[in-house]
C-alpha cells in the first residue's frame, strides 16, 4: 500500500511540494547565506538554488506522466532517487530557516516565518497549480467552474496586491531614528520612511527657538526612503529633536512636487558624557539581534553609548537588509535618544547591494577617531577592499586574514602614523577581527597610547589580557570579544556592557537565555605587567 502511494501521483506531488518548499525556505533564510558561503564556497547557495527546482521539476514531470509510464522499473529508481532528494533538502533549508533546536526555538522558529512570509503567496500559487491539475479531473462541473473562478480571483490578489499595499501605506517612519557618531565632531541621524520623502530633522534649541537639518547628498536634498541628515554635535547634544518628512510625489529636473506632510514625535538626545560611562556592545548578530535585545533587557543601567562592532546583517543582497538589521536594529536599540558607532564587519561586505552602507549611513570613512568625553575611540575597519566592491566574499580571507590587500592596510596603518596621542584619560581600539593587523597596527596603537581593544568575528566571549598564557591574539592591551552567537550562527545570543569608572572596566555579559557569562573588572593602564593566565575566558563554537 505504501509503495503504491509513493508511486502515485499524490505520492509525487508530496515530495514535489517538499522540494518546492525547500527552495522558499533557502531563499528566505538570507541571514544564514553568509556562513553558507564561508563553509561551502561563494557559490554554494546559488548552486543549490538551481538545483532543488531541478529536484522538482522532475518530480513534476513524473506527476504528469502517464500511467503505463509512471510502471516504468527505470523511471520508477529515478523517482526514488528524487523523492529522497527532495524530503532531504526539505529537512536541511528547514533546519536552517526555523533552527528548530532547544533552548531557542521560538525566537528563531518566529524570524523564520517572519523571514518566509513576503514568499508566501508566490509558494501557495505554485503549489496550488498542480494539486488542482490532481484534483480538478474528477470533480463535477460545477465545482471545477468555483475553483477556476478562485483561482482567478487568487492570481489577481497576488499580482495586484503588492502595488494596492504599497500605496495604502500612510507616511511615517519605517524605523526609529540610529544616531552614529562619525567623527569629525558629527553625528549621522539615520531612519528610513515608508513611502518615498524629503526629511528635516527639527531641533529645539534654548529659548524656544528651533533648527532645521536637511537629508542632503552632494549639497542637494535627498529624496527617497533612506535618510542621513549630519548635524554637529554641540546642535544635537543634550536636545530635543523631531522628523518632519513631506511626501515626494513627483521629482523633475524642474523642480519637487510634494504632498503629505509628517512630524514624528519628540526624541529626547543624551549625546555626552565626561565620566562613567555605561557602554553598551554588540557584536555578530547576523540578524538575530531581537536575541541581543533580550539579553540586554538583563542589565540594571541605562547605556550611555551603543557600539556595534561588526556583522550585524549576515549580507547585503538586498536593500532591506540595511534597512533593517543596521539601520532599524540601532534604532530599537539606541531609541534615537544615545548616540551609537558603527564598526564594519565582514559580513557587511556579503551581497550586491553592501555599497550602499555608507553613504546610506552618512558616513564618510569607515575609519576615524572620535571623542566622548574622557574617552578617544579609534575605528578601524578590518574589511574593505579599497573602496566597496559589489561582493566582497571571494577576498575575505586574503584581505582581512592573509594580508594580501596590501594597499589598504597601509593606507590605515599611514593614517594612524599621522596621528598624536590625544590627552584623553582613555583610549579605545574599536576593531571587527582582533588580530587585525597585528604587529603594525598594534605598534602604532601602543604609540598612540591605547588602553583597551573591543572587537568581534570570533562568535565568543572573551577578555584576554596581554602577557597571559593562551592570549590567543597577542594583543599587548586588554582585549574584549564582545560575544555574539555563543553556539556558532544559531545559538543563544550573548551580550556584553562595559562600564568605565575612572581607570578601571567592569564588564557584564547576559545571554539572551538570561543567564551571566562575565562580571569582571580590570585596571587599565598603558603598561600591563605579564600574567600567568587570562582573567576571564569563555570558548564557545565558532
Amino acid at each position: 500500500m505504501a509503495k503504491k502511494f509513493f508511486h502515485s501521483r499524490i505520492g509525487s506531488f508530496v515530495f514535489f511540494a517538499l522540494a518546492v518548499c525547500a527552495f522558499f525556505f533557502l531563499r528566505s533564510a538570507t541571514f544564514a547565506h553568509g556562513w553558507m558561503a564561508e563553509i561551502y564556497g561563494a557559490s554554494f547557495v546559488s548552486i543549490m538554488l538551481w538545483i532543488i527546482p531541478a529536484i522538482a521539476a522532475v518530480l513534476l514531470i513524473y506527476m504528469l506522466l502517464p500511467e503505463r509510464l509512471r510502471d516504468n522499473k527505470a523511471l520508477r529508481i529515478v523517482h526514488v532517487v528524487f523523492c529522497v532528494l527532495g524530503g532531504v533538502v526539505f529537512g536541511y533549508t528547514a533546519q536552517i530557516l526555523f533552527s528548530i533546536s532547544w533552548p531557542v526555538m521560538g525566537f528563531t522558529y518566529v524570524r523564520g516565518w517572519d523571514n518566509l512570509a513576503p514568499s508566501m503567496v508566490y509558494l501557495l500559487a505554485i503549489l496550488v497549480l498542480p494539486f488542482a491539475w490532481l484534483v480538478v479531473p474528477v470533480l463535477k462541473r460545477r465545482s471545477r467552474t468555483a475553483i477556476a473562478v478562485l483561482a482567478s480571483v487568487i492570481l489577481v490578489v497576488m499580482l495586484v496586491a503588492p502595488y494596492i499595499a504599497d500605496h495604502a501605506q500612510t507616511l511615517g517612519m519605517e524605523t526609529l531614528p540610529l544616531v552614529l557618531d562619525i567623527g569629525d565632531d558629527k553625528y549621522s541621524v539615520v531612519f528610513v520612511t515608508t513611502r518615498r520623502a524629503a526629511a528635516h530633522v527639527q531641533i529645539d534649541v534654548d529659548d524656544g527657538e528651533t533648527t532645521y537639518f536637511a537629508s542632503a547628498e552632494d549639497g542637494r536634498l535627498r529624496t527617497g526612503t533612506v535618510h542621513s541628515v549630519i548635524i554637529p554635535r554641540e546642535q544635537l547634544n543634550n536636545h530635543t529633536y523631531r522628523i518632519i518628512l513631506r511626501e515626494v510625489l513627483l521629482s523633475v529636473d524642474s523642480g519637487v512636487e510634494y504632498g503629505e506632510v509628517y512630524t514624528s514625535r519628540d526624541f529626547n538626545f543624551r549625546g555626552e558624557f565626561i565620566d562613567n560611562p555605561n557602554i553598551l556592545l554588540g557584536a555578530d548578530l547576523h540578524n538575530q539581534g531581537d536575541n541581543m535585545i533580550l539579553a540586554a533587557e538583563n542589565f540594571d543601567a541605562e547605556p550611555d553609548l551603543f557600539i556595534m562592532l561588526g556583522d550585524m546583517s549576515a549580507m547585503l543582497n538586498t536593500p532591506q537588509r540595511l534597512n533593517r538589521y543596521i539601520i532599524g536594529f540601532g534604532g530599537d536599540v539606541t531609541g534615537g535618544e544615545i548616540p551609537a558607532i558603527f564598526v564594519r564587519g565582514n559580513h557587511e561586505m556579503y551581497g550586491e547591494y553592501t555599497h550602499l552602507i555608507r553613504p546610506g549611513l552618512g558616513m564618510p570613512s569607515f575609519y576615524f577617531q572620535t571623542r566622548r568625553g574622557n574617552i578617544l575611540f579609534t575605528v578601524v575597519d578590518s574589511v574593505d577592499w579599497h573602496g566597496e566592491a559589489p561582493d566582497f566574499r571571494p577576498h575575505v580571507r586574503d584581505s582581512a586574514n592573509g594580508w594580501t590587500n596590501d594597499l589598504f592596510r597601509q593606507e590605515q596603518i599611514d593614517w594612524l602614523a599621522s596621528l598624536e596621542p590625544g590627552d584623553e584619560t582613555l583610549h579605545f581600539l574599536l576593531v571587527h577581527r582582533p588580530n587585525f593587523g597585528h604587529d603594525d597596527l598594534f605598534a602604532q596603537m601602543v604609540r598612540l597610547g591605547t588602553h583597551m581593544q573591543l572587537s568581534g568575528e570570533t562568535h565568543r566571549l572573551a577578555l584576554e589580557l596581554p602577557g597571559a598564557e593562551g592570549n590567543r591574539f597577542e594583543v599587548p592591551f586588554p582585549l574584549l570579544v564582545a560575544g555574539g552567537p555563543s553556539q556558532g550562527y544559531g545559538g543563544p545570543m550573548i551580550c556584553s556592557m562595559l562600564h568605565v569608572r575612572g581607570m578601571n572596566a567592569h564588564v557584564i555579559a547576559y545571554c539572551n537565555d538570561n543567564v551571566r557569562h562575565m562580571d569582571e573588572t580590570i585596571e587599565l593602564s598603558l603598561a600591563q605587567p605579564p600574567i600567568e593566565e587570562n582573567l576571564y575566558q569563555y570558548d564557545v563554537e565558532e
